[in-house]
């Protein structure tokens, strides 16, 4: 009888309370186990003493490196504090981290049901899939900025209208938000704006007068409010956020660990330092050049890229239509870009690829991806969580795995832009 009655309750949970319940897990291991470790938080309560308590001016009085808008984030944890100290501020950070980690898994299920019209199991394997890949960033998942740069990847899909032929405010609005927020999730915004432009006319010159209208709008926003801010910090906004601008190739970079790679097997010396915040390494003058100049090349050549194959398409009589899917698989290239051919690649970059990427494989239900994608997270665990510094002292197995995930990684990104466009030329 009682075996009979623990059947039924079993019955009456479904597999969507077992996979949120697993998300859960996972995110009360990102809060609880994750400290000790490499964190930033320690650097966002000096800003929070300095900033609010202390009542100095960022920018103009104090350095500070990140756009206005993380200042919300960092004060925030600090304000809902009777006292604060480093436990508590680490502790109350966390949660907000997790509350907005909640968000966007919220933000993707939604999108899931609404726009794509998932069924109910490609959801629950989508939260699958958000909990592992978060899982595995666990040691930095809530001691970064970068879990909000997700939501706002994100929230741009669902505020990406396919059935609308025109970029709605709130679209504007939300890549305005993250470029004043961490400045990567505006990389989209050409993407968007091509595809409306396409759709919205069937001239030549039409649409490329409104890709320059609409790029013009977005622009003259942009530049009105960096204006705004460099007037009320003393002319000090933009010089702090030109502080990366001199740092050289990072050691988790494509480009550092090819220099790593090649001490290991030449016994070159390319000497490693630190600066800016991480570890970098040392090439000689050309080769900086192309790490620092490349990966805006390809993403300004992407994005030619795209409006070319539209328009051969269109001169070609077919009709253009863009679909949910078609922005899901420009974001997912995008993000993938930046990480493979930008001189920085921090470990907490691939935060960003979270939910799109969780959206994505549930919409593909590719098994090879899923072991691509798996690969390149869990080797960024073991570089990161293992022993970093066994990297930074160059051991062999450490520089073999990071030169491997990176190579994996430009190949993965360049085989996805590939057959992205040959999707878009056949649909």
């Amino acid at each position: 009888m009682l075996q009979s009655k623990n059947h039924k309750s079993f019955q009456k949970l479904n597999v969507g309370e077992f996979v949120f319940a697993f998300f859960i897990i996972t995110r009360v291991i990102a809060i609880v186990l994750s400290y000790p470790c490499i964190s930033d938080i320690d650097l966002y309560l000096d800003t929070f003493v300095k900033g609010w308590i202390i009542g100095l001016q960022p920018y103009s009085q104090f350095h500070f490196e990140y756009p206005p808008l993380t200042l919300i984030i960092i004060y925030l944890p600090g304000l809902i504090l009777r006292s604060v100290d480093s436990s508590s501020y680490f502790l109350s950070f966390t949660c907000l981290m997790f509350f907005l980690d909640f968000c966007c898994l919220e933000s993707c299920r939604f999108y899931c049901k609404n726009r794509l019209a998932m069924k109910e199991g490609e959801i629950n394997y989508m939260i699958l899939i958000y909990s592992l890949l978060g899982l595995l960033m666990f040691k930095i998942l809530y001691h970064r900025l970068d879990i909000i740069i997700a939501l706002f990847f994100a929230t741009s899909l669902f505020f990406f209208e396919s059935k609308n032929s025109q970029l709605r405010p709130r679209f504007f609005i939300n890549a305005l938000l993250g470029f004043f927020y961490k400045i990567i999730p505006v990389f989209t915004m050409p993407c968007a704006i091509i595809f409306k432009a396409f759709t919205s006319s069937s001239n030549n010159k039409k649409i490329i007068k409104k890709i320059f209208l609409d790029s013009a709008i977005f622009v003259s926003f942009l530049v009105t409010i960096i204006f705004l801010l460099e007037i009320h910090t003393s002319s000090n906004f933009i010089r702090n956020m030109l502080f990366h601008e001199q740092r050289g190739i990072q050691i988790e970079s494509s480009y550092g660990s090819i220099l790593m790679f090649q001490n290991l097997l030449l016994h070159k010396i390319s000497p490693i330092t630190n600066g800016y915040g991480s570890w970098n390494i040392a090439g000689n003058s050309c080769y900086e050049f192309i790490a620092k100049n490349l990966g805006i090349a390809i993403l300004l050549l992407f994005y030619s890229a795209l409006f070319f194959t539209l328009l051969k398409k269109k001169n070609s009589g077919k009709k253009i239509k863009i679909s949910e899917k078609n922005f899901l698989d420009v974001t997912l290239v995008t993000i993938l870009l930046v990480l493979a051919f930008q001189r920085v690649l921090s470990t907490q970059f691939f935060i960003w690829l979270i939910p799109i990427l969780a959206i994505w494989l549930a919409q593909n239900r590719s098994i090879k991806f899923l072991l691509i994608f798996g690969f390149l997270f869990l080797t960024t665990f073991f570089i990161f969580s293992i022993d970093y510094f066994a990297l930074v002292n160059e051991e062999p197995i450490l520089v073999t795995i990071l030169f491997l995930r990176n190579f994996i990684l430009v190949l993965t990104a360049s085989f996805l832009a590939i057959n992205f466009f040959k999707k878009l030329l056949q649909q």
